[in-house]
């Protein structure tokens, strides 16, 4: 597993059992996303499918994954809640981007 996915996963459990709040996960995701995109970004542009595609240095997100972590049921809308706010977040319109 690579950094990037061992942080978020690692954010995303802190999330949903309740040891850190929603706008401190979201800034840390964001960041750790940010960092992400930096280290991989070497003057080419980087597209979801290259998010996505198999290699050493990439974890393929399977369907259902959802980091292995949630029950999709009962913990769906929280992750979704965070996604947004990290997506909003990784908008350079938004003063409190990480």
């Amino acid at each position: 597993m690579n950094p990037f996915t061992e942080r978020t996963r690692e954010i995303v459990a802190r999330y949903l059992d309740g040891r850190q709040s929603l706008e401190s996960a979201a800034t840390e995701f964001a960041q750790a996303w940010k960092d992400w995109i930096g280290a991989r970004d070497a003057g080419r542009p980087l597209s979801v499918d290259a998010l996505l595609a198999d290699g050493p240095d990439n974890d393929v997100l399977q369907r259902g994954d959802i980091f292995g972590l949630v029950s999709l049921q009962a913990e769906f809308p929280r992750l979704l809640e965070l996604m947004e706010l990290v997506d909003r977040k990784m908008s350079t319109r938004d003063k409190g981007a990480a």
